[in-house]
């Protein structure tokens, strides 16, 4: 299973695509969640500086649930 360490609303509601946000989870890892949830994967809208000042934070990976996620979760 997965460690879901936050539920929390998007930052906006306007997200037409599923979002899977990098900060510093294995490649592997991204890949086979990308397939689970059939979306690809994103690129982290921060820079490097920014990720890792994240540092001691627990976040590996963020997922913003887009309205393409929408008709899957009815499947």
């Amino acid at each position: 299973g997965w460690q879901v360490v936050s539920i929390d609303d998007a930052d906006r509601s306007d997200y037409s695509n599923t979002l899977i946000i990098n900060y510093r989870a294995p490649d592997a890892l991204v890949d086979k969640l990308s397939q689970e949830l059939d979306v690809a994967p994103s690129s982290s809208p921060f820079s490097a500086d920014q990720v890792n000042s994240i540092g001691t934070s627990s976040v590996d990976l963020r997922i913003v649930l887009g309205r393409d996620i929408l008709p899957k979760l009815h499947e």
